[in-house]
C-alpha cells in the first residue's frame, strides 16, 4: 500500500465512525512505516469537532 492509498483509507474508516485505534490496529503491517500510519490518523481533522469550535 502506498502512502496515499493509506491516507485516503484512513480518512474513509475515520469518516465511517472507527476509533483511531481500531483503524492503526487494522492498517499497521501492510506496507506503510507505523510512523506514517500514526501521523495520518493524529492530523485526521474530525469535521463535528471543527464545526463546534468554528467562529
Amino acid at each position: 500500500m502506498t502512502k496515499n492509498e493509506m491516507k485516503a483509507k484512513v480518512r474513509e474508516l475515520l469518516a465511517a465512525g472507527k476509533p483511531k485505534s481500531q483503524v492503526f490496529a487494522q492498517l499497521t503491517g501492510q506496507g506503510v512505516q507505523d510512523w506514517h500510519l500514526d501521523y495520518a490518523i493524529a492530523s485526521y481533522a474530525d469535521p463535528i469537532r471543527c464545526s463546534q469550535h468554528e467562529r
